[in-house]
């Protein structure tokens, strides 16, 4: 009877030794394992059981700008996640499904205590045009905001942004509701607070990205994103992290300005409109 479990037990380490060797490793970069990106990855790699996808996180941090090309020549990195641009979508194979549903294009902004007000009255984009909004000089949102014909006030850095609005060198400070509640807390000692009066929205979208000649890893992305999407796990998945983001905001009930951006694809699947969050409650 030892003998046999012995006997099992080896084989069972050999079928497991064979199934990892057999296993096919994608390095993803930029996101922790436990972060939405990494796990709606592992998900849709997990509807393609023939090729056995295992996810390894890239351990060195570096610029967006240089991963990507390091995953272009092939070095190390198997997919990018990313904001969606027309040079990225030219220089690397885009997935083009939305993996943040636009939710990041919704930004609610922070304004100076003294201006508690400063929405009350605005009631169309026009009137929203004669404020003075605050922005990374560098940052593809201050050429979307521009190009839209706000007033954009420039500054060298996110920090220097929260300081110039403490000093009314504008008006307000706009940040995605993914992110202004967590950042207000590093500036909440200043005489700055977090509008909930209003939203303003424009189309951004997030994909993962691969190296141009692999192809047959970004169909078997896509097909597979596509396949938990259908079946309700993206879905869950998605809730997990920012449904109660998204119930929130909406419990607000704020007044929503829209914006185009230009600066997206034509490609971009906008037309499909169960892939994109909502915030604005429809009376």
């Amino acid at each position: 009877m030892r003998s046999f479990i012995s006997k099992l037990a080896l084989l069972i380490t050999l079928i497991l030794c064979q199934h990892a060797s057999n296993a096919e490793s994608i390095v993803l970069y930029g996101v922790g394992p436990n972060q939405y990106s990494s796990r709606a990855l592992k998900l849709a790699l997990s509807y393609i059981p023939d090729k056995n996808y295992e996810i390894a996180m890239f351990p060195i941090a570096m610029p967006k700008r240089r991963a990507l090309e390091n995953m272009g020549a092939g070095k190390g990195i198997h997919v990018v996640f990313g904001g969606a641009n027309t040079e990225r979508e030219e220089n690397y194979l885009p997935i083009r499904f939305p993996l943040l549903r636009g939710l990041n294009g919704w930004r609610v902004p922070l304004i100076h205590k003294d201006t508690k007000h400063l929405f009350d009255d605005i009631e169309t984009l026009d009137e929203l045009k004669k404020l003075a909004v605050g922005q990374f000089h560098s940052c593809s949102d201050t050429l979307v905001l521009e190009s839209n014909n706000l007033n954009v006030v420039k500054g060298s850095n996110y920090p220097a942004l929260y300081h110039m609005l403490d000093k009314k060198r504008f008006d307000y400070f706009p940040r995605s509701v993914l992110e202004v509640e967590s950042d207000y807390e590093g500036f909440k000692h200043l005489d700055i607070k977090i509008n909930y009066d209003i939203l303003i929205y424009y189309p951004t979208a997030y994909y993962f990205y691969v190296a141009k000649e692999n192809v047959d890893l970004a169909n078997e992305i896509e097909r597979g994103l596509w396949a938990a999407f259908n079946d309700g796990t993206l879905e869950t998945l998605y809730m997990e992290f920012y449904g109660e983001t998204i119930e929130n905001f909406r419990k607000k009930k704020p007044k929503v300005f829209r914006l185009t951006n230009k600066f997206l694809s034509e490609q971009t699947p906008l037309d499909k409109p169960e892939l994109w969050i909502d915030l604005e409650v429809k009376n």
